[in-house]
């Protein structure tokens, strides 16, 4: 029997699969509420989408990463949710600050994705820094999205590269930021251009 465990974002299982429902590891399936079990999100207009942003993404956003350090493993962040930004420093020293949107959660090992709107309401992130999910959500409604309106879905690394690139275009936020949360589950964030002040 398994179930969608949205505590570690991962699969619980009383014994080990390589399937969960179907899923394989690759693709983009939605959890269904109803019965909790995983199915593929087929919509042909949201994988366009999609694929559209990843494309656009190869383009505008290398250089931006690199000049600000995004992709470097000894980059030194913290997040003020207070205030809505990130604070970074780069190896070199220098330090700069971006406002951010937290897109989701998602458990590498499990390929578990929480969108930010479904988590409960907590101190470090107030619904003012779930913009980019909400945005993507309504947009997921207006368009029958079911990918950008379902709270639970399993994903593969590359695919969740891409929900949060078109949640980030969706609220005009340049960059993605994947920042360790522990256990190997990540916060995939919107970031707005970052400013450095040294």
């Amino acid at each position: 029997m398994f179930r969608f465990d949205t505590t570690t974002l991962g699969l619980a299982a009383q014994r080990d699969a390589a399937l969960w429902g179907g899923y394989a590891g690759q693709g983009l399936w939605v959890i269904d509420p109803a019965t909790g079990e995983p199915q593929p999100a087929c919509d042909p207009g949201f994988a366009r989408m999609l694929d559209l942003v990843a494309e656009e993404a190869r383009d505008s956003m290398p250089p931006l990463v690199a000049e600000f350090g995004l992709d470097d493993p000894r980059l030194d962040w913290t997040l003020l949710p207070r205030r809505g930004l990130l604070r970074a420093t780069t190896p070199e020293g220098a330090t700069w600050f971006a406002r951010y949107s937290q897109i989701s959660t998602w458990n590498e090992d499990g390929h578990g994705w929480l969108w930010s709107w479904a988590e409960p309401a907590a101190p470090d992130l107030p619904d003012t820094l779930r913009i980019a999910a909400h945005r993507l959500r309504l947009d997921g409604r207006n368009h029958g999205w079911r990918a950008a309106t379902e709270r639970c879905l399993l994903v593969d690394a590359a695919t969740a590269w891409r929900l949060a690139l078109l949640a980030a275009q969706a609220s005009d936020y340049p960059l993605v930021f994947r920042a360790p949360a522990g256990g190997g589950s990540y916060r995939l964030l919107a970031l707005d251009f970052p400013v450095r002040t040294n």
